[in-house]
Order: structure tokens, then C-alpha cells, then sequence
């Protein structure tokens, strides 16, 4: 869970946004290709619009909140001993690249990440 919120801190906090509440679901039992573990987890986070007190940065118009459910993608090449976590993005091709080993092989959720704007 500590790791989601950095990731999903590193963008929404630069973008004036402040991350209010945030969950990490039960991973999808791993798959195993060559040895390389591979689970997803589903998680979702919610964002508002931080204007940090200062009323001259109010947000009128525009979006307000942002309601994020998405994918960790949990990878381990030590047979489940220690695990690295990353976002999954929108586009297969992205994991493809990062695990080449894995490329037609690897049962990927159907959609990877949803966005509710507010």
C-alpha cells in the first residue's frame, strides 16, 4: 500500500491534486512464465484538487477530483521470495517492454486502467 500511495503521489501532487483516499485489493493468483512470477493487483485511489490554502489558487473551472482504478503489477524472478511493484499503464505494449520474456503469454486484465474525472 505504501508503495501505490508514492507512485500515485509522484503525479497527482504536482498537479495541485492530493490524494484522499487510496486501496490496494487481493492479487490475481501469479502467473508462471520461465520462471518469472507475475500477479496483478487490482487498486483505486481518489484525488481532489488541493489549492493549499491560498484561495487565489481556487479551481473554478476544470476538473475537481479524480477517481483512479488501475493495476499494480506485481513481478518476482526469485520464485515469489521478494516482489517488485509498478502501475500498470493503459497500453499492454508498455508491460510487454518491461517483461519481453512474457510477450502472448501473459493473461492481462481486459482494461488495465479507468479514470472518473470530476
Amino acid at each position: 500500500m505504501g508503495e501505490y500511495l508514492k507512485i500515485r503521489e509522484n503525479g497527482v501532487c504536482a498537479n495541485s491534486f492530493a490524494v484522499v483516499s487510496a486501496s490496494v485489493g487481493v492479487p490475481k493468483i501469479p502467473q508462471n512464465i520461465y520462471g518469472i512470477y507475475v500477479s496483478f493487483m487490482p487498486a483505486r485511489s481518489m484525488s481532489k484538487y488541493d489549492d493549499g490554502g491560498n484561495t487565489g489558487r481556487s479551481c473554478l473551472f476544470g476538473l475537481t477530483s479524480i477517481s483512479l482504478s488501475t493495476y499494480l503489477v506485481a513481478v518476482s524472478t526469485d520464485k515469489g521470495k521478494t516482489w517488485e511493484f509498478s502501475e500498470s499503464e493503459a497500453d499492454r505494449g508498455v508491460i510487454d517492454k518491461v517483461l519481453p520474456e512474457t510477450v502472448g503469454k501473459l493473461i492481462v486484465p481486459a482494461k488495465l486502467a479507468n479514470a472518473i474525472v470530476e
